[in-house]
């Protein structure tokens, strides 16, 4: 029998624009899928699509890096126009409906510092930023070797941030 820590992590990616789900183990990546992210507002489309994309078996556990406020496994969207869902959807709760055991559940630029911070660029430092532009701008924050969340889970965030006063709103 296979113990649950020598099988690959189910990694899921929820971005405003797509979904992508791979098999981690280590640094190999396999079986990598994506689709359309659900634009029908309803967090229960955006697990059916996850559902739809991920294998049933063979991972040890699950991991989900999404764009948007995490806070004890529920996520609240920064900008419903980049991920249409209803604020404090219990995301964790039903992912584990889905897959049968809990998920790690973090915002995905959180996520991105931490794997830079242990595994690329940032190894070696004990205080680290790393900033993501894709469908919005994100930013996650390593202080002291830690991984910052913040009281309302987005420590660090720089999206929605005007430079110049009285300037050009965002399209959102």
């Amino acid at each position: 029998m296979t113990a649950a820590s020598d099988l690959p992590v189910l990694a899921i990616d929820v971005g405003g624009t797509k979904i992508a789900i791979a098999e981690v183990s280590g640094d190999r990546i396999a079986n990598r899928r994506q689709a359309p992210t659900p634009r029908a507002g309803r967090g229960d489309d955006l697990v059916a699509a996850i559902a739809d994309l991920a294998p049933k078996t063979g991972f040890g556990a699950v991991a989900v890096a999404t764009t948007g406020i995490v806070r004890d496994g529920s996520l609240t969207a920064l900008n419903p126009e980049t991920l249409p869902i209803e604020d404090g959807y219990v995301l964790a709760s039903a992912i584990e409906r889905v897959f049968g055991m809990p998920p790690l559940v973090i915002n995905d630029a959180q996520a991105a510092a931490w794997a830079e911070f242990t595994l690329g660029a940032g190894t070696g430092f004990r205080n680290f930023a790393f900033f993501t532009v894709s469908t919005g701008i994100g930013c996650g924050l390593v202080i002291d070797g830690r991984l910052q969340s913040g009281a309302n889970g987005l420590a660090g965030h720089v999206g929605h941030t005007r430079s110049e006063p009285g300037g050009i709103l965002c399209g959102c």
